[in-house]
């Protein structure tokens, strides 16, 4: 059986919280730690018109705030 904890991880736009699985063997605040003031790449697939092929777009976002789940 696996040994994990949840984090709900949260940004200034809420439309990209999320929530994920972490190694349940931290400590809340080494996963607090982890995420709160992170910047992660929330980018994806975008398409490019002039060139009509797809991209990777960056979508650079900070970690306000990590909640740890019970």
């Amino acid at each position: 059986m696996s040994n994990l904890k949840g984090a709900y991880v949260q940004f200034k736009d809420s439309k990209y919280n999320y929530k994920t699985s972490v190694n349940g063997k931290l400590t809340d605040k080494q996963i607090k730690q982890y995420f709160e003031g992170q910047t992660f790449n929330l980018g994806g697939i975008g398409y490019d018109h002039e060139t009509e092929q797809e991209t990777e777009i960056d979508n650079l976002q900070t970690c306000i705030k990590c909640e740890v789940l019970k």
